[in-house]
């Protein structure tokens, strides 16, 4: 009996620190395809409408994509949006093929679901941000995007 109400403690204080969201995105051009339900799993106290995250932790989520055509390849892109600067932002595991949860190729209007993570350097400085996430595939010899999206984020230790 004690160790079910310790592992109901120990879950009770692992979703208290963090809340998986929907969050409220904007198409920033998508091409290739589609995207629906971006679910982050964000600091306590975020909103649909903005994404708490801190320095030297790492984020999970999921999207999910319908290409509009096959996608035989892609590349995953981040970007932190302050004002008018853009920077990339690190992502490590950037190619879209493997190790997200999908296997290439991609077929067209069959919905799939990527999985993300998504580590916030250490050194990030505390600032309100929009990131924007790039999801490309070369296709017929043209980079183009299967699904751009951004949302609204908050750096904070």
């Amino acid at each position: 009996m004690a160790s079910k109400f310790l592992f109901l403690l120990m879950c009770a204080i692992a979703v208290e620190k963090s809340t998986a969201l929907v969050l409220d995105t904007k198409d920033c051009g998508s091409v290739l395809g589609k995207f629906s339900n971006f679910d982050l799993n964000c600091n306590e106290g975020s909103t649909a409408e903005l994404c708490k995250i801190s320095p030297g932790k790492k984020y999970t989520g999921t999207l999910k994509l319908t290409p509009n055509t096959v996608i035989n390849n892609g590349t995953i892109i981040l970007h932190a949006i302050f004002g008018k600067t853009t920077l990339p932002f690190p992502f490590p595991d950037n190619d879209l093929c493997k190790d997200h949860n999908i296997h290439c190729p991609l077929k067209a209007d069959t919905e799939v679901t990527v999985s993300l993570t998504l580590a916030v350097p250490s050194f990030a400085p505390q600032v309100n941000l929009v990131a924007k996430i790039e999801f490309q595939s070369n296709v017929n010899g043209k980079v183009k995007d299967l699904a751009c999206i951004e949302f609204l984020g908050s750096i904070h230790s």
